[in-house]
């Protein structure tokens, strides 16, 4: 590779040390790309990377949200054979994992929702936090198999099936009516760099990198009626018709090739090409995955690092280009990389949109491929509003380990610390709650705090992350259980294993364990008329209870437990992101075997989502 006069410099360490502020943003951080201003688009961290077989351990966190900023519950996300679900607040967590050092593809899924990928260049020891934005994939189009048919979008975008044509996961014929689920995305479409499947590095036919430039793209799912998954048969060809954005319709090529997504690889390979008819391209493809018309060009790299008006480094700031193009994000030093198209002058700048702060402008470019090139410091105008603090135990001793940020209005947000410490910018004047979870599962108690002014620091000192402070436990006595204590761990970030939601008229109240491999064997859910502290009770009808402990070595020691006369007080009713708490006791009874139990001494804490 090739590094451009402006050497390499070396980077200041951020105070509180390497990865400490990796910090969740989702569909805050870079969602703000104004019309004028579109979105660099790629992974955090994008540099020419060592042997695709070499692995890396890092750890990574973060959150999954639907295009209107609400929490994905239970989305499933695998990333290099590791898998997790997202928690009531869409957060996932995937601790100390192995992957590989060339390329990590981010995989999320979940019922109701078009697959979502991201991908990235992990490095050694580090902390990363990826955001994940999903969209649904509703049918909105159906056609006959037997005599096939066109799908219509209201920009022009078609997808054209021949008769016959369609088939299932088995490769069976199917002739009954296909529903189509349609995706479209274009530079300049609202959020598309969060939307883009992985990023825009692809591979051509001869096997060589490319960066594509996108004139818009389609992502097709076809369904029986019975929901089951079709596409096209062997050896027949559907046609797209990608509509081509207005702006981007001057510098379109007369033939273009078709490029698909790649969802082992996340990349996008070429495969067939299209032909530009006015303002649409027209293709044939083989089979159905996202679809990208692009032009290839080979990479070239910018790096660099933002800071804030105090020359701190600042973790996730998108990186900005008037022209549109691929980017980054920073990461827990500051620190960006990105490919970018060789031979075209770049115009960026840093930015966090969703409190309007940006940086200066620097010209870059035009680069030759397999450049690097390191740009000066991005510096912003105005600093934003932190809130900081130190995570202790019980003992007072330093705690490392997460900070858990709720918002009203916002997605969660996961802070980690080095030495205790950690500093986070916020939105300037609003309320928040801070949970502090240690390595060892010590958890604090939620804490209030207001932010300041921009450019202030509202710092909460020592707050303390105690394990005895919330429980989720009981003793049963009956059958194969003689007054057992039954403990559930009591975690409320980053993924929460204990957690209250009130869907009126009822306040669920649910707790759970799990063998550490996504399998739930024991849990506890209630069902509460509640709006407030209070007594409530089975016999009323007030209270429902829900008592499932599962024996995976004796399964016919599995047992699914029913209320039959039981009492719960709760003690604490916070607002949203707040512990639920009381206690509950009374007698329960397996409708398989009608024997009872005696439940006594039960406590709940759950932190409330909604």
């Amino acid at each position: 590779m090739k590094t451009s006069q402006n050497r390499r410099k070396q980077h200041r360490r951020f105070p509180l040390g390497k990865g400490a502020l990796m910090l969740v943003m989702a569909g805050t951080m870079m969602m703000g790309a104004c019309t004028k201003e579109k979105e660099i688009q790629g992974p955090p961290v994008i540099t020419p990377g060592p042997s695709p077989t070499q692995l890396v351990s890092i750890d990574l966190y973060g959150t999954v949200t639907d295009q209107s900023n609400n929490p994905v519950k239970g989305a499933t996300v695998t990333i290099d054979g590791h898998q997790t679900t997202t928690d009531q607040s869409g957060v996932y967590a995937l601790p100390d994992i192995r992957v590989n050092a060339k390329r990590a593809v981010l995989n999320a899924s979940g019922a109701g929702y078009f697959k979502a990928f991201r991908a990235f260049i992990p490095r050694e020891g580090s902390q990363y936090t990826m955001s994940v934005k999903m969209v649904k994939n509703n049918p909105t189009h159906t056609i006959n198999a037997q005599t096939g048919g066109t799908a219509t979008l209201s920009n022009g975008s078609e997808v054209k099936f021949p008769a016959n044509a369609v088939v299932d996961e088995q490769g069976n014929s199917y002739s009954g009516t296909v529903q189509l689920a349609i995706q479209y995305l274009a530079p300049g479409d609202a959020f598309f760099g969060e939307l883009l499947p992985g990023d825009l590095s692809a591979e051509r036919t001869d096997g060589s990198e490319a960066v594509l430039k996108s004139f818009g793209m389609l992502n097709v799912e076809l369904t029986g009626t019975s929901g089951q998954s079709l596409q096209i048969k062997d050896g027949e060809e559907a046609e797209l018709t990608v509509a081509v954005p207005a702006g981007l319709q001057g510098e379109a090529p007369s033939t273009l090739p078709l490029w698909y997504f790649d969802e082992v690889l996340g990349m996008w390979k070429e495969e067939g090409e299209a032909q530009f008819n006015g303002s649409v391209y027209v293709g044939k493809v083989k089979h159905f995955t996202w679809w990208n018309c692009d032009m290839a060009f080979d990479p070239a790299y910018i790096e660099g690092r933002v800071v804030d008006c105090n020359g701190d480094p600042v973790v996730g700031v998108g990186i900005y280009d008037k022209l549109g193009g691929s980017g980054a994000w920073t990461d827990g030093n500051g620190n960006f990389s990105t490919r970018v198209i060789e031979g075209r002058t770049y115009e960026l700048h840093a930015e966090l949109p969703e409190l309007g702060i940006k940086s200066q402008i620097e010209m870059v470019g035009p680069l030759s491929a397999d450049e690097l090139y390191t740009i000066p410091d991005f510096k912003l105008t105005v600093c934003p509003a932190y809130i900081s603090g130190r995570l202790t135990d019980c003992d007072g001793n330093v705690a490392d380990g997460m900070v858990y940020v709720s918002h009203s209005t916002d997605p969660v947000q996961v802070v980690f610390t080095t030495n205790g410490v950690f500093k986070t910018y916020v939105a300037p004047n609003e309320d928040y709650t801070l949970t502090g979870l240690t390595n060892h599962n010590e958890i604090s108690d939620p804490i209030s705090v207001t932010s300041g002014a921009l450019g202030g620091i509202t710092d909460m000192g020592d707050f303390a992350a105690c394990p005895s402070a919330y429980e989720n436990s009981f003793v049963i006595d009956g059958g194969i259980y003689s007054n057992e204590k039954i403990i559930f761990p009591t975690i409320f970030a980053p993924t929460a294993t204990a957690w209250a939601n009130y869907n009126s008229p009822i306040l669920g109240i649910t707790a759970y364990a799990d063998d550490n491999n996504g399998v739930y064997y024991d849990n506890m859910i209630f069902g509460v008329k509640a709006t407030t502290t209070g007594t409530y009770t089975s016999l009323s009808g007030d209270l429902t209870v829900n008592i499932f402990l599962g024996d995976l070595a004796t399964p016919q020691d599995t047992v699914n437990l029913r209320a039959e006369d039981m009492t719960m007080e709760i003690t604490d009713y916070p607002a949203v992101g707040g512990i639920v708490q009381g206690t509950f006791s009374g007698t329960v009874k397996d409708p398989v075997s009608n024997t009872q139990y005696t439940i006594s001494n039960g406590k709940f804490a759950a932190i409330r989502q909604q």
